[in-house]
């Protein structure tokens, strides 16, 4: 009986750390360099990534750490949540895998075709657990074809399906 409990604690214990650990689970370039005995991989000349949560991205160059599970994309970065339907460009990228959050850098250009959102800027991060968009710096948003925005510093909560800043917000009807 005892080892019946020890060996249902080990695969439990085995299987959740399995569960929590998901990594990058396809990346594809014509120029691959494999360094740090496979836990740093270089892509140039064109990349594409995908994760096992529905995460696409396409990049110009990429960088890789297994370690701490982070992607840095750069050049025509396009990342496209197929689960939630967010598209976004940008000349830079940051996948944090682990924490499950998206930096983009540089003339972005964010598209969520659900609640039909779109906003520019020039930086933005993506808490893809809380479903939270925070848009960094100034901004232009269009709500719906119906609403623009033009503020700084916004947070746009996808599932509340709300907008705030503590910035001025200018607001066109």
């Amino acid at each position: 009986m005892k080892n019946r409990i020890l060996l249902f604690i080990f695969f439990s214990y085995f299987f959740l750390f399995n569960l929590s650990y998901s990594e990058i689970v396809k990346f594809e370039s014509p120029e691959l360099k494999i360094l740090d005995s496979g836990n740093k991989v270089i892509a140039n000349r064109g990349v594409r990534v995908e994760s096992d949560d529905g995460i696409i991205i396409n990049a110009d160059e990429g960088t890789y750490n297994k370690k701490d599970n982070i992607l840095n994309v750069i050049g025509n970065v396009l990342i496209k949540d197929n689960i939630d339907d967010i598209l976004i460009n940008a000349d830079e990228g940051v996948y944090n895998k682990k924490d499950n959050t998206i930096n983009a850098i540089g003339n972005i250009l964010i598209k969520d075709n659900i609640q039909n959102f779109q906003s520019s800027s020039n930086e933005i991060i993506y808490l893809k657990n809380a479903d939270v968009i925070k848009i960094i710096g100034e901004s232009k948003t269009n709500i719906k074809d119906k609403y623009l925005i033009n503020s700084e510093n916004l947070v746009y909560d996808r599932k509340k399906m709300e907008i705030f800043s503590e910035d001025l917000i200018k607001l066109e009807d």
